[in-house]
């Protein structure tokens, strides 16, 4: 809960009393239980990720969204700003999707 703060998913912005676990790498897949295979989703972005095949990594910390290709054909990383704000940007809050340098 201190990692994220509330849901991961970009642009939400439930705080963390109100979200779930989630492993990015699932028990059935012998994904362990720990922070670093896992991040905070609330329930309404919890099912969004399981049903509509989401990928999730996590870089420096902090997870990174790779969208199914109909909603993003080039499926760039995408990330939530709103929990994870820069620590010199105390106002700082999400105004538009940043997407991974991937090259």
């Amino acid at each position: 809960m201190a990692r994220d703060g509330g849901c991961t998913f970009p642009g939400c912005t439930m705080p963390a009393p109100w979200t779930e676990a989630h492993h990015i790498k699932y028990a059935t897949d012998d994904g362990e239980t720990s922070t670093d295979n896992g991040c905070l989703l609330c329930s309404f972005h919890h099912h969004l990720v399981h049903k509509e095949k989401w990928a999730i990594t996590v870089r420096n910390g902090v997870p990174w969204f790779i969208p199914p290709a109909y909603v993003d054909p080039d499926r760039r990383p995408i990330r939530n700003h709103y929990f994870n704000r820069k620590p010199h940007h105390r106002k700082y809050h999400q105004t538009e999707i940043e997407y991974a340098n991937t090259g």
